[in-house]
């Protein structure tokens, strides 16, 4: 229950960090989730039309977040937040923090990712360490 609650403040604090950005499309959320560990495996290029910038990287002692923001280049505005999320059993977890005003189906794809945070005190690190991405973005 614990890990749920932190998972749904963690949510909450999302809305607040991505407002007035363009919406998260299918194709992006996915680039983040599964075709940005196939890109830095295989030495591939940026998607083409894109770029990251740097948020930061937080850590525990068990655990650490890198957050980038992908950027359309043509527009220029923040379309999503990729988090990189190392866990303590040394995994690593690409989660697609979804722009505000995004798709519902967007939404529910990115709170079932998080299922993956199988444990109360995971959930709870990953919550802390979005907090601390929303304290810094403005």
């Amino acid at each position: 229950m614990k890990a749920i609650s932190s998972i749904l403040i963690g949510l909450l604090i999302v809305t607040s960090i991505n407002s007035a950005r363009s919406q998260t499309n299918i194709e992006e959320y996915n680039y983040l989730t599964k075709g940005y560990k196939i890109q830095l495996d295989a030495g591939l290029d940026m998607k083409i039309g894109y770029s990251f910038t740097d948020l930061g990287t937080y850590s525990t002692p068990q655990r650490s977040c890198t957050f980038k923001a992908l950027m359309k280049q043509a527009s220029k505005k923040r379309v999503a937040i990729l988090c990189v999320f190392h866990a303590a059993n040394k995994d690593t977890y690409y989660f697609c923090i979804p722009s505000d005003g995004s798709p519902n189906n967007i939404f529910e794809e990115y709170r079932k990712s998080l299922s993956i945070l199988d444990n109360a005190e995971a959930a709870r690190d990953y919550a802390f360490f979005v907090s601390l991405l929303g304290s810094k973005i403005k």
